[in-house]
């Protein structure tokens, strides 16, 4: 009885079994058919992912599902769709990778992944793959996991994943089904992208063809399409352009009668080639529009085939090259202009390469040349030319290679005729950049130049050499007219000193005075001489110009007074007191605007007025001087004429008011040197207006030095006995210059010497404290004498005092040089003398 009782229980347990084994089977069918359900209706993979997950809980009733996507770069796996009693479990189990040397890419979905087939785990609790995510499953109540991979095209690109609330809940059958509603989702999505890459297609296809239009319709270019008889099927609006005709008259055969007459048969010719051969086609040809304008085109045709390869039609473009054809005209036109303007240059040109062989003469000037063209072309330099020439030629070809041209550089030849210059220039000619260099060398005959160089070289020579004698002339003519008015001026001032009848002292001040005139036109002369030599220079000192200023006017205040003028100084309150100047010239420059001035003004008043000019600056400042007069006035034509060299405003004015002509030149000159020049503003029998302007540096320090007044008024007789040799071949001078050291020095020994030779001798014997020397002597010059003494010398030394009558720059440097210690200029001014002595006997 309990045998026939186990064997029923067991039977029910059986069929039970055997119930829920039949209601999973149709649950997993019910899932498989709802999937495929879903396959048709879902459009979208997201909704289908979600769809496919809430299925599996809902019909399959699995406990959860999930499906996750590989990331492409970080090859883990992330959830897209999530469904069931998940509780956040994918955010706390470890993450899920392809890689098998992470934990997370260990467990069933990771193998899924990386071996393209499902993985089963029935028993979560005792299987060891599950161990990283075991506690958190069996929290969840997960027995068991089936995952299957998701492909696409054969790619695994994610991954399906279940779970069951029983253990060994996946049999044999039940994984069949889950592999085919895998391999369904993996075919829908497959669907998917397919029918995305259709619809990009079909949009390719219509976004091609609507650019092609609107392209065809904006192209720079007239585009067209033919059949294969070369009928037109279709022009864009700009070929219509080009052409001059409409759409409608350019289809078919329309178009062939726009074609110029000329190239008709030239154009059908290309047409069969073009059918024939299977091949591109470009040709230039021209259009007649309906005006009778010709327009050029080049015209490209491509053959059209269709999906058997065989030719439908002609694809082509034609641009308008009109105004490149145009353009080309004008080129061979301009060329051959150049041609001709190149043939006519007498210059020689060669085309040479940098290896030196000459390529190419460009010229038909064949009568410079050594030899026939012919035997020189393709030959190097040196194997043509003389060494020298041909040394010339390569030292000016390499300065162009590196510098980018080269010029001046001349040789010469020996031709039938004699020896013949030449000049070169060089530069490179324009090449594509992996082509060697080649250089352009103009080679002129500069023969006939070069003869008048050398005539104008000795032009030069034979001018400088006349201007050197006319210098030489003046210092000769300084010398002797120098002498003798040094004794006239010394001995008349000495005598103005004695005590004189008023008649005498008269007589002695008109003989002075004359003298002084003189002296101030050999000045003049001098002067012009050393501007014109370009020997003056100006020497720039500290100068107070307000005691400049004032010191002028004194000179002319007794000649004003005389001629009852007025003589006023004007200086501007901002003009400053101490500048930067050549004081010498500029007092010269005023001093000889007032002399005129005073020379030409009957009555009235004359005005020097000083100003200082904008822009107002820190170191500099701009200065304006004026000599305004109420004299005579000076004719227009004249104002021009006045500023030349010896030349007045007439003659008329030489003999009544006396003068060289020079001091305005002299002045004008001296401006030059100083960036200025005189300005005139004048108005005859009212008076004239003489200014000009320079720029000075300003001073911040009054002067130092004393003025030659100061030195001459603080000066004292030299005490004590002094030997002083006196070396002059003019007795006059001599005199003068005794009697004016004696006034000096009192209680002196005066020792004479009529030349060089003597002054060697009583140096020599007498041992004088001091010399002085003339220059211009006979049988021995000054130079020469003192260059004796200062080689006899030995532990002692004797100043020597140049007496010069030369006013170059030059002779009194050569003083300096020969060893002498000063100078002094004739005329002797008494108080230059004294300066001198005091300054070598007493220090």
């Amino acid at each position: 009885m309990e045998d026939k009782k186990t064997t029923y229980d067991e039977l029910l347990v059986k069929i039970k079994n055997q119930e829920q084994k039949m209601n999973k089977a149709k649950r997993l069918y019910l899932f498989v058919s709802r999937i495929n359900q879903l396959i048709v209706r879902i459009q979208d993979r997201k909704q289908l992912f979600q769809e496919v997950c809430d299925v599996a809980i809902e019909v399959g009733k699995f406990k959860m599902a999930w499906i996750g996507l590989i990331n492409p770069e970080t090859k883990e796996v992330l959830p897209v769709s999530v469904a069931g009693d998940h509780q956040d479990y994918l955010s706390i189990v470890k993450t899920i990778s392809l890689s098998s040397k992470q934990k997370g890419g260990t467990g069933p979905a990771g193998i899924a992944m990386r071996t393209a087939k499902y993985k089963l785990c029935n028993a979560i609790e005792d299987d060891p793959i599950m161990e990283p995510w075991r506690e958190e499953a069996l929290k969840k109540g997960f027995l068991s996991v089936m995952a299957l991979p998701i492909k696409m095209f054969d790619k695994v690109i994610g991954v399906f994943v279940i779970y069951a609330a029983e253990k060994n809940y996946f049999d044999d059958e039940e994984i069949q089904l889950l592999d085919n509603a895998t391999s369904d989702v993996s075919f829908a999505l497959e669907f998917f992208e397919k029918e995305k890459m259709r619809k990009r297609a079909e949009e390719a296809v219509a976004q091609s063809e609507k650019r092609f239009h609107t392209l065809t319709e904006v192209s720079p270019v007239g585009i067209y399409r033919t059949d294969l008889t070369g009928a037109t099927t279709y022009v864009n609006q700009r070929w219509t352009q080009i052409v001059g005709i409409n759409f409608e008259q350019s289809m078919g055969s329309g178009w062939y009668l726009a074609i110029h007459p000329d190239d008709q048969v030239k154009l059908f010719n290309e047409w069969k080639k073009v059918v024939k051969n299977r091949e591109k086609s470009l040709l230039e040809y021209r259009f007649v529009k309906p005006d009778g304008t010709i327009v050029w085109v080049i015209g490209q045709a491509t053959p059209e085939t269709n999906a058997e390869n065989q030719i439908i039609g002609f694809i082509g473009t034609i641009t308008d090259i009109t105004e490149r054809k145009l353009a080309e005209d004008k080129f061979l036109s301009a060329n051959k202009k150049l041609e001709a303007i190149i043939q006519a240059i007498p210059d020689m040109i060669f085309e040479i390469g940098l290896d030196s062989i000459i390529y190419n003469y460009h010229s038909q000037n064949t009568n410079s040349l050594l030899m026939p063209v012919e035997q020189f072309i393709g030959k190097k330099i040196p194997d043509v030319l003389p060494p020298n020439a041909a040394q010339t030629c390569l030292y000016a070809l390499k300065e162009a290679s590196e510098k980018g041209f080269s010029n001046g550089e001349q040789y010469t030849l020996e031709m039938p005729d004699g020896l013949h210059w030449y000049e070169l220039s060089i530069a490179p000619m324009k090449e594509e950049a992996n082509k060697e260099p080649h250089f352009i060398c103009i080679s002129r005959d500069i023969t006939e130049q070069h003869k008048m160089n050398e005539e104008i070289q000795k032009s030069k020579e034979q001018a400088e050499a006349a201007n050197k004698y006319k210098t030489d002339f003046l210092a000769n003519m300084s010398h002797e007219i120098r002498t003798p008015l040094n004794g006239i001026i010394g001995f008349t001032s000495l005598l103005m000193e004695t005590k004189l009848e008023e008649k005498q002292q008269k007589y002695m001040s008109t003989i002075n005075e004359s003298a002084m005139t003189l002296m101030d036109i050999v000045n003049d002369i001098l002067d012009f001489s050393k501007i014109e030599a370009g020997k003056l220079e100006l020497k720039i000192e500290e100068v107070d110009l307000f005691a400049l200023s004032n010191q002028i006017i004194s000179l002319f205040k007794y000649q004003a007074t005389q001629k009852q003028i007025d003589l006023i100084l004007n200086i501007d309150a901002s003009v400053p007191q101490f500048v930067f100047v050549d004081l010498l010239r500029l007092k010269q420059i005023v001093v000889n605007l007032l002399g005129n001035a005073i020379k030409f003004t009957q009555k009235g008043q004359i005005r020097l007025d000083i100003e200082a000019l904008l822009p107002i600056e820190a170191d500099y400042v701009h200065l304006s001087f004026s000599v305004k007069d109420t004299g005579i006035g000076i004719n227009p034509k004249n104002r021009d004429k006045i500023f030349h060299s010896f030349v007045q405003e007439d003659n008329s004015t030489s003999r009544q008011f006396g003068g060289t002509g020079l001091g305005l030149a002299i002045s004008n000159q001296l401006l030059e040197l100083m960036d200025s020049k005189l300005q005139l503003e004048s108005i005859p029998g009212e008076g004239s207006n003489f200014y000009f302007c320079i720029t000075l540096k300003k001073s911040n320090f009054k002067i130092q030095h004393q003025s030659q007044s100061e030195k001459m008024t603080v000066a004292k007789p030299i005490p004590g006995s002094k030997k002083v040799l006196i070396v002059e071949d003019n007795k006059i001078n001599m005199f003068l210059a005794k009697t004016l050291i004696q006034k000096i020095i009192p209680d002196c020994s005066i020792l004479e010497a009529f030349d060089g030779e003597q002054a060697v001798e009583q140096y020599k014997i007498q041992q004088p404290d001091i010399i002085l020397m003339d220059i211009q002597m006979p049988n021995k010059n000054g130079f020469e004498a003192t260059y004796e003494i200062r080689k006899i010398e030995e532990n002692s030394f004797t100043p020597i005092v140049a007496l010069t009558a030369g006013i170059f720059i030059e002779e009194k440097e050569e003083c300096l040089k020969s060893g002498m210690n000063d100078y002094i200029t004739k005329p002797i001014i008494p108080s230059d003398l004294e300066i001198v002595l005091n300054k070598w006997l007493v220090g």
